[in-house]
């Protein structure tokens, strides 16, 4: 199946962008219409991927685009990465519309299992 090309860009553009867009992209061509869509927490983290997050993110905390002030204080740990995913998830823009009306973390017996997200761009197209 051949992807469609999308214009894809951040509100947050002036910040180091965490979300990794290929496995977004791949939820969304394979969401079949559904206004709704969970992802994972594992898809977006996997393996060793908060960790090396929080070693890079905290390294580099001084700098403009990894202040992240919203995240809290220093150092980041795994929630304060989760906060930027989300903030970053809910700012994303797909051919200029926003791409998600909504952008939940969702728990589940005490530990964060993924997101939920509300689709936005469907009726316009876009996705």
């Amino acid at each position: 199946m051949k992807r469609k090309k999308y214009n894809i860009c951040y509100e947050c553009a002036d910040e180091f962008i965490i979300i990794p867009q290929e496995r977004v992209m791949c939820f969304l061509d394979d969401k079949g219409g559904a206004e709704r869509i969970f992802i994972p927490k594992k898809e977006l983290c996997p393996d060793g991927y908060v960790e090396y997050l929080e070693r890079v993110l905290n390294t580099n905390r001084h700098l403009h685009q990894f202040s992240y002030k919203y995240a809290g204080e220093s150092p980041i740990g795994e929630l304060g990465i989760l906060i930027i995913m989300q903030r970053q998830l809910a700012g994303m823009k797909m051919n200029g519309e926003y791409c998600f009306e909504e952008v939940r973390i969702v728990h589940y017996g005490g530990k964060v299992t993924g997101f939920r997200l509300l689709i936005n761009a469907k009726e316009k197209g876009i996705i």
